[in-house]
């Protein structure tokens, strides 16, 4: 079977604030908003899908703005935001929260993560004709082991440490008497060596993944922002 054609940008991931946007035949989604609105503001968005309510996904800010520029945006999300877009003026009737949605051909699909806040993930299945296809997005998650996402196209996965790194830089502060924040990085977010381990039970050859909301640290990783990635920054397939 045929696969359809994917254009994605990363507008920003990290710390810093975090979205995604992808087009896809007719559709263009964004998924989360937690940057400033003049990261988005060039980008032409029909649905936005959120994953949680921490600032650097969920910009209340920016949604303000965008609802009352764009109107016609549906937004996609836990029943726990439904309030909180209500409250940044976000109309009633353009706010969806089943975990199963049909929009015209896209299919969105989604499930629970592991965070200190009520959290999910998203599965989308892009068709026209017998063109197909499917892209997972997961972030801010402690383990994906209750999740199966057999064969998809695209992956995009939280990758937000090393264990070896993570583990040295805790020691690191507890000897120095320093407060560590790295002991609840582990306990809410997904390293690299798990993120690995769940794709290769996942991917197939044709698989595209990419590694999201990775931080910088003492030992020289780096998160990417979007002041260092160009408004051309893009991965067409």
């Amino acid at each position: 079977m045929n696969k359809q054609h994917l254009s994605y940008r990363i507008v920003s991931t990290g710390s810093k604030g975090n979205a995604l946007y992808l087009v896809c035949g007719e559709h263009k989604v964004l998924i989360d908003i937690g940057v400033p609105y003049k990261a988005i503001n060039s980008l032409e968005i029909d649905y936005v899908l959120l994953t949680h309510s921490h600032r650097d996904h969920l910009n209340e800010a920016t949604i303000k703005r965008l609802a009352y520029e764009n109107p016609n945006i549906k937004f996609f999300c836990t029943k726990y935001l439904v309030q909180t877009l209500i409250r940044c003026g976000v109309d009633v009737s353009n706010i969806y929260f089943k975990p199963h949605i049909e929009v015209g051909s896209l299919t969105l699909n989604r499930f629970n993560l592991i965070h200190d806040v009520p959290n999910c993930g998203w599965k989308l299945k892009f068709k026209d004709g017998k063109q197909k296809l499917k892209v997972f997005y997961a972030t801010d998650t402690a383990s994906l082991d209750h999740v199966s996402a057999k064969d998809f196209d695209y992956y995009f996965v939280e990758a937000n440490y090393d264990e070896d790194e993570i583990v040295q830089s805790i020691k690191d502060k507890v000897e120095n008497g320093e407060y560590s924040y790295e002991r609840r990085v582990v306990d809410t977010h997904l390293s690299k060596q798990k993120a690995d381990k769940w794709l290769a039970n996942n991917i197939n050859d044709d698989s595209v993944y990419v590694y999201i909301h990775e931080h910088s640290d003492a030992h020289g990783r780096k998160e990417v922002t979007e002041d260092e990635r160009s408004s051309t920054n893009w991965q067409t397939y």
